[in-house]
């Protein structure tokens, strides 16, 4: 896994772009299995319940969600190059793999039931001087959605004493 050389790297398409390039698989933080009884009682277990993932990545979490069973799952990252490979990876799922950025996403306000953002919000904040004060357009891409779903799961790496 390629590391950045500064920890802001993180927020940055290039680094991506490159990193997805050589890495082709990759869970941040949990994976399905971890999240999956909660993923269950907050979609008050409709499997049929529109889902967004913020921040795909090369993670397995989509895919898996499909063999379980979630029948409507839209996967973004703005990393043109993680979408292409997830699209050509999965092309036999029904997972719809979309190129956008989370900060402006073309969706209607109540389009998911189901928000997943594992440590998407984390990358894009690594350029903030305060994690806890992010600008004002991260703040608004969070919102529009967070407030018009049923569960909005935020799964962020903290560090102890934060």
């Amino acid at each position: 896994m390629n590391l950045p050389n500064r920890n802001d790297d993180y927020s940055k398409r290039e680094y991506w772009n490159d990193r997805f390039l050589q890495e082709k698989s990759y869970d941040w933080l949990v994976n399905y299995e971890d999240i999956k009884s909660l993923v269950l009682l907050h979609s008050h277990e409709a499997k049929s319940s529109r889902v967004l993932i913020l921040g795909c990545g090369c993670s397995t979490l989509s895919y898996d969600m499909y063999v379980d069973g979630y029948e409507n799952i839209v996967s973004t990252d703005f990393s043109p190059v993680a979408i292409a490979s997830m699209k050509a990876k999965y092309q036999d799922s029904r997972v719809i793999w979309e190129c956008m950025d989370m900060t402006d996403l073309k969706y209607d306000d109540e389009s998911f039931d189901v928000i997943i953002d594992k440590a998407a919000l984390d990358a894009l904040t690594s350029a903030e001087k305060d994690v806890w004060s992010p600008c004002e357009a991260v703040v608004e891409a969070s919102d529009k959605y967070r407030f018009n779903c049923s569960a909005y799961f935020l799964i962020c790496w903290v560090c102890e004493g934060s």
